[in-house]
């Protein structure tokens, strides 16, 4: 559209043109229609002549030329400015995103194949309207034989020499022939369209095998990083139950410890008050077994089954002396 608008702009600026020097010929405006013979003037005349004739038509012409080429650019500049169209002008619609973009170029190229092919038909079409011509005039220019009523001659246009054939039956084989060669043509095309199709499936299929690949592979990795994680969290559990353990185990130590120590220092102090006070414990049964439970553990056992065999021998006294 483009190139035929500046096609038409430049006939129409030489028709133009044309128009103008048009005009100064019938108007007598020309340099040499214009020129008058003035060698037997003298040179102010000259000048004076140039001044009040030639030089003013020729002012005149050039302004005629500013203001043609004038109104011939306001007229290149408006029609630039009414090329200039919004997308909605031109798509018919406010936005015109990517995905509209590639529908449009698919459209575009379909229409453009179909006119493709329309071209290739027309064409061929052509050629065989040619070829049909320059048939039909040698065909024309041709009578048909009188073999096909002889006797000693086959009727088939086979058996008879190619000299000899008509053009008719040459053309008639012709056409036979191009019938099979678009039927095999057709068939050939067919086959590879369906061998096309099944390269698509094949390609699909290599491609759905690929993405199950993948996924299996990802599903593995997933599943060795949640086996490693799980293992990691038991390990650490474990870990921090055996140093709960631990830590729990150093809290009693310490308490005993300090248990230990608080009862050692009351058995110290209990001692001291009983043996500064005077008594003699050793009459004293209570006194006695107190002081025997604040020592030494093993000292405490050893006394306190010395006493458990004393007791032991005053209740046998006690029931004897009953008895009797």
């Amino acid at each position: 559209m483009e190139n035929l608008s500046i096609g038409e702009s430049s006939r129409s600026t030489v028709s133009l043109v044309r128009d103008i020097e048009d005009d100064d010929v019938a108007s007598g405006q020309t340099d040499n229609s214009s020129t008058l013979n003035t060698s037997y003037l003298t040179p102010l005349q000259q000048s004076l002549v140039f001044e009040l004739t030639t030089r003013r038509k020729r002012i005149a012409k050039a302004q005629r030329r500013i203001e043609f080429w004038e109104r011939y650019e306001e007229k290149q500049a408006k029609e630039k400015q009414a090329g200039k169209r919004t997308a909605t002008d031109q798509f018919e619609r406010d936005v015109v995103d990517e995905e509209y973009l590639d529908d449009l170029i698919k459209q575009r190229k379909d229409r453009l194949a179909e006119l493709q092919q329309s071209q290739t038909l027309k064409e061929s079409i052509m050629e065989s309207a040619d070829a049909a011509h320059s048939i039909n005039a040698s065909m024309a220019a041709v009578p048909p034989g009188p073999f096909p009523n002889s006797p000693d001659i086959s009727l088939c246009p086979h058996d008879i020499a190619p000299e000899r054939q008509p053009i008719r039956s040459l053309v008639a084989r012709r056409d036979e022939a191009a019938l099979k060669f678009l039927q095999l043509d057709d068939q050939i095309k067919r086959a590879q369209r369906e061998r096309y199709k099944i390269l698509g499936n094949i390609q699909a299929a290599r491609e759905t095998t690929a993405n199950l690949y993948r996924e299996i592979h990802e599903l593995k990795e997933a599943l060795a990083r949640k086996k490693t994680d799980e293992l990691d969290i038991s390990n650490s559990v474990t870990i921090d139950r055996q140093e709960d353990a631990q830590a729990r185990i150093a809290a009693l130590q310490r308490a005993i410890n300090t248990a230990r120590g608080k009862r050692e220092m009351v058995k110290g102090v209990l001692r001291g008050l009983i043996l500064e006070s005077g008594l003699d414990w050793s009459k004293n049964k209570g006194l006695r077994k107190l002081v025997l439970q604040l020592g030494d553990d093993e000292v405490y056992s050893s006394d306190e089954d010395v006493d458990l065999y004393t007791d032991e021998e005053e209740t046998e006294e006690s029931s004897d002396e009953g008895e009797d």
